[in-house]
Formats: structure tokens, sequence, C-alpha cells
């Protein structure tokens, strides 16, 4: 199966841009993925869209890799699977926070969820390991 969710910064919950992850869907590495375009301070996606999302994509792929079966794609958001029954869709606002959350296979959203993925080992080792692989990516520039 996988486990799946969309990331989107529209309001709308039947267009606009979204990130669809087919693996490392769940809150903790979504959490961990914005904690660190925060830290990067990449450009977030309510100040503009499609430049925020394609820098949180780049991330994402820093972590996955990039190879023909990654499983991450972009598109609209009716073109994605938003109703996955896995991790629904997380949508971020300014400052790369999530601010909701519906579809689904999703749970409501709720703030403290997003601290409890901080807690989490897993939020920590993905944390780490996108930000070594973005230092070796700028490094080699």
């Amino acid at each position: 199966m996988g486990n799946r969710s969309v990331i989107t910064a529209s309001k709308l919950k039947d267009s606009g841009l979204g990130i669809y992850l087919h693996w490392n869907g769940g809150i903790e590495s979504v959490v961990a993925f914005l904690d660190v375009a925060k830290v990067m301070r990449y450009r977030s996606p309510d100040q503009d869209e499609s430049y925020g999302m394609a820098r949180l994509c780049g991330l994402i792929c820093n972590f996955i890799g990039i190879r023909g079966d990654t499983g991450i794609g972009i598109n609209d958001l009716s073109k994605l699977d938003c109703d996955n029954y896995d991790n629904g869709v997380f949508v971020i606002g300014g400052d790369w926070e999530i601010v909701d959350r519906w579809g689904h296979g999703s749970s409501p959203f709720k703030r403290e969820d997003v601290e409890a993925a901080r807690m989490s080992d897993y939020y920590k080792r993905i944390v780490e390991e996108v930000i070594v692989s973005l230092d070796r990516t700028e490094s080699t520039v």
C-alpha cells in the first residue's frame, strides 16, 4: 500500500497545487520536512505557492532519493489521491505550519499531534538526514 498523504497550501479541497507522497506521508515525516524548510528559510507557499512547493518537493526528494520509483508527485488536488485512507491531506499555512487536515483516513487536525511528532525518533532522524543531504548538495554547487 504505502504511507500516503498530500501536502497543499490551498484552502480549497477541489483545486490547488499539491504534493503527493506515496511513502513517508505520516505526520512525523511531514512535520520534519516542513520544519527543515523553515530552518532553511525557504519562501513559504503562502508567499509564493509555486516556489514554496517546488522547494518542498526538492527537500523531500533529497531525503527519499530520486529514482524511477520515488513515489512523489505534484499536481492539482483534483488529480491527486486526497482520499487515500492513510494520512489524508495536510494543509500548510504561513511559516511552514500545518493548519488543517482532511480527507479519508486522516484524523482531525490537533496541534498536539504536531508536538508529539516532533518528539519521535523518526522525526529527529529525518530532520538530521535531510539537513546533511542539503549541506552535501550545497557544497557541490
